[in-house]
């Protein structure tokens, strides 16, 4: 440890050992820090940092994440051939980042929790962390990974937002709107609370409480990076569709989508899959409460930019929605072939971790737990199946085949491992009273 405070070596805004002679590169690499729990617009920050010290191994770690392919290499190479000198924090988040690369998802999520359980401090960790089990559907993790970490950050800007959002996926609403209160109390333009604080309303259906809520508070989206701006906003936007009683619901709804969410051309141009997977998820909310009129040409103008196959597979849900506006914009041999690319892709759903608990679980002769597994893991792959067969049905006219499609035990909860929050499930649960 004294090696570690030669120095070559400063600590960052946790209290954590970075080995670099550079003061300006810990001050960006602070800053990409705010960037990533604020979620703002300026994460790039960190190839600042990477470029203003090319020996600092956790920087050019973190940069080749962020960096455009040609130039990912690069930092990933710096990377490598500094990681002999690097400090046992920056060795432990680098051992994270190498397995979200490698695409190992287990390995990673278990690199993460080491990391939090040795530097607890780390809030960007236990955001990585956090988003790494969202994507999976594991909200239990989620929760388990902002607990672990709470007693070293009771006072600390951006852990009570962290803290909510996971008791929201919980379904500990009550639990949330304490969490996400107490955030607000240390940093009112913690964005990631306010959306939390905006699920708990729509979970309650207080609407107009939430719109109120958000309103008041969407000055200070203008800080954020695309994804979380049209986000927020497409909470707006559903909080009007379901709670405004004046007859002008759907008026809210579009005007929102037309100048904050797609409207937004700036945004929508520079990261279009992060703006499509809340623009699409509106007009999917639209068509399903009756104002289909309104939604057609909105959906054909996006729908376009997703007819190469190249550009899916981004996301699952992304995926589904862009299949429903694909067989809605009249684009058919598309829309099969991404359905048909989509059942594929479904039979493989946590198939290594799944392979791996049973493996262990026959060792352990824990029968029980093997025809758990494979019971989740069908009931899983049925369910995927059947939405993306009712969204291509329901996108092409059919609507009398999404009832039987989906089946009336069909739960959209259970799908939460394509890696999105019970909200936006919700609506594809209303497929079936269409």
């Amino acid at each position: 440890m004294q090696q570690e405070r030669s120095s070559d070596v400063r600590d960052d805004q946790w209290g954590y050992p970075v080995r670099t002679s550079s003061d300006q590169c810990i001050s960006y690499l602070n800053s990409y820090y705010q960037q990533v729990l604020s979620y703002g617009w300026n994460c790039k920050v960190i190839l600042q940092a990477a470029d203003n010290d090319e020996d600092c191994a956790l920087a050019n770690a973190l940069a080749a994440g962020l960096a455009d392919p040609s130039a990912a290499l690069r930092y990933s190479e710096r990377s490598k051939r500094n990681a002999d000198r690097a400090t046992q924090y920056e060795r432990s988040v680098m051992e994270a980042l190498d397995a979200i690369a490698e695409g190992s998802y287990d390995k990673a999520l278990s690199s993460q929790s080491k990391v939090l359980e040795n530097f607890p401090k780390d809030l960007a960790s236990l955001k990585r962390a956090q988003a790494m089990a969202f994507s999976r559907g594991k909200s239990h993790l989620m929760l388990k990974f902002a607990s672990q970490v709470l007693h070293v950050n009771r006072d600390r800007a951006y852990m009570y937002g962290m803290l909510a959002f996971s008791l929201v996926e919980n379904d500990r609403t009550d639990e949330a709107e304490v969490a996400a209160r107490r955030a607000l109390s240390i940093e009112k333009h913690d964005v990631w609370a306010q959306h939390a604080l905006c699920h708990v309303f729509q979970e309650r259906q207080q609407y107009k409480d939430a719109i109120m809520f958000m309103e008041s508070n969407s000055e200070s989206w203008e800080r954020c990076g695309s994804f979380l701006y049209s986000h927020n906003w497409w909470h707006l936007a559903l909080c009007h569709l379901e709670g405004d009683d004046n007859g002008n619901a759907a008026g809210n709804a579009l005007r929102i989508f037309d100048t904050r969410i797609w409207g937004d051309r700036e945004r929508a141009e520079k990261d279009t899959f992060a703006v499509s997977l809340n623009a699409l998820g509106l007009l999917l909310s639209l068509q399903v409460k009756g104002f289909g009129e309104y939604v057609g040409e909105r959906v054909s103008h996006i729908a376009k930019l997703f007819v190469d196959e190249s550009t899916w597979h981004k996301e699952w849900l992304l995926d589904l929605l862009v299949l429903w506006s694909l067989a809605r914009s009249s684009f058919i041999a598309e829309a099969r072939q991404l359905l048909s690319s989509l059942d594929k892709r479904a039979h493989m759903i946590g198939s290594t971790e799944e392979i791996h608990q049973m493996i262990v679980s026959v060792i352990n002769a824990d029968l029980v737990c093997v025809s758990v597994i494979v019971s989740f893991k069908l009931r899983t792959l049925f369910s995927t199946c059947q939405l993306a067969s009712a969204l291509y049905e329901y996108g092409s006219g059919n609507e009398r085949a999404v009832s039987s499609l989906l089946g009336s035990q069909f739960s959209a909860r259970e799908l939460k491992v394509i890696g999105a929050s019970n909200e936006q499930m919700r609506v594809f649960g209303h497929l079936l009273v269409v």
